[in-house]
């Protein structure tokens, strides 16, 4: 007994005891631990919505998309979007988001009038932050080089690429994908700004993932050739002589036009679709728009809408988008 009390008394550094060291260790162990359980306490979306502010407001929102109920039953829950996974960031936060119950307790967005007033503020605060990290918590689950082509369809093939060339992040494109597009309150200006790429993210030779295998290989080439439209396009009447001479007429001036031999050309099937209300000024309002940056960078339109043609027209004739005045029976698109 003597022996292990001697043991324990014995003096390892600055006059603490091999004793007083062990102590201290069980203490360090069961603080460490205790401080770790209520971190990720405040890390369950519980806790986020615990407050009638987060509740009522954006968590409600939240529910109506696809980070929430989606095919596959994997869910982002508020923590894994704002809230960072690596152990030095999330402690940066959580000191960061201290003031929160300050505002808290102020009651500053106590009301869904405050909190409306104050929405676009503090939406531009999380998507500065966001754009500053490179949308760190969006590629806890999606990264540029994962995506494979073949599962994309050609537009967002073509703007992840370009995002991935270019530095451009989610956020840059992605405001408003879980909650209310309050980016359509700022400034075309203002928006741009934001949204420009940032050449530190820029990875000029990298590309999305290719295919893998034969069953990748044939999506990606159905993506590229889509069947053709199933919509017939309805043949003018007229009668026989003045349906010979017209035709006569386009054949003679169609091989001979401006000196090219079109009859070389080889037939391409092009779908037209109805276009609303759509407008120039629309095209160029990036809050409603998402093709405005890329298409004032040089891209056309063909080059993202080429294959979709049928269903926006589809989307438009049907009012869901760009046609407040809907026309009954009427098609959204024709192909020629």
């Amino acid at each position: 007994m003597t022996n292990h009390q001697g043991f324990f008394k014995r003096k390892l550094f600055m006059g603490v005891t091999i004793g007083a060291g062990i102590v201290f260790i069980i203490i360090g162990i069961v603080f460490w631990g205790g401080f770790n359980t209520a971190m990720e306490a405040t890390n369950q979306e519980e806790f986020c919505i615990s407050c009638h502010e987060m509740e009522e407001n954006v968590f409600e929102e939240y529910k109506k998309t696809i980070h929430y109920a989606n095919r596959s039953g994997v869910r982002a829950t508020c923590p894994d979007c704002h809230v960072p996974k690596e152990w030095t960031h999330k402690i940066i936060r959580k000191i960061q988001a201290s003031k929160e119950l300050w505002h808290k307790a102020l009651g500053s967005i106590d009301t869904p009038e405050k909190f409306d007033k104050k929405r676009l503020k503090l939406a531009q605060n999380e998507w500065r932050r966001m754009k500053a990290n490179d949308s760190r918590e969006c590629r806890n689950c999606h990264d540029f080089e994962s995506m494979a082509v073949a599962y994309q369809k050609p537009r967002a093939r073509k703007q992840h690429t370009n995002a991935l060339q270019n530095g451009n992040t989610c956020i840059d494109c992605h405001k408003g994908i879980a909650h209310k597009p309050v980016h359509q309150l700022m400034d075309e200006e203002e928006l741009e700004k934001l949204s420009a790429p940032n050449p530190d993210f820029a990875k000029p030779d990298a590309t999305l993932r290719q295919p893998v295998n034969k069953k990748q290989q044939k999506l990606l080439d159905l993506s590229n050739n889509p069947p053709k439209s199933k919509v017939k396009m309805v043949p003018a009447q007229t009668n026989g002589a003045d349906s010979n001479q017209s035709t006569s007429t386009n054949t003679a001036s169609s091989a001979t036009g401006f000196g090219i031999g079109w009859g070389d050309v080889p037939d391409r099937e092009v779908t037209i679709f109805y276009p609303g209300q759509a407008s120039m000024e629309w095209i160029f309002k990036g809050s409603e728009h998402g093709g405005k940056l890329p298409f004032k960078a040089g891209d056309r339109c063909v080059e993202c809408h080429d294959n979709e043609a049928a269903e926006m027209g589809q989307k438009i004739v049907t009012g869901e988008k760009l046609e407040p005045q809907v026309i009954p029976d009427k098609r959204g698109s024709i192909a020629v």
